[in-house]
């Protein structure tokens, strides 16, 4: 990857395509992350974060996703002796 540090984070939409020709809301785990890319490490002592509302998703979905509890995380890395 390349260093390209970002003061602010702008989420333009809250849902992305999923199955086929479906859009799915955001994950909270996957907003966090997107919201962790502000601040600049070393430079800033915080980021911010902007969610831009569309006509797509409504106040109640957008507090949804920010308020939900994280799912944990199950890794999908199995080490092998291939990679030793």
């Amino acid at each position: 990857g390349i260093n390209m540090p970002a003061r602010c984070t702008c989420i333009c939409s809250m849902a992305k395509r999923g199955e086929g020709r479906s859009m799915n809301l955001l994950e909270t785990s996957n907003l966090l992350q997107m919201a962790g890319r502000a601040g600049r490490r070393g430079m800033d002592s915080d980021g911010t974060c902007v969610i831009v509302s569309t006509p797509f998703e409504t106040e109640d979905q957008a507090a949804q996703i920010v308020l939900s509890e994280i799912k944990p995380i199950k890794s999908q890395f199995s080490p092998s002796y291939s990679l030793a």
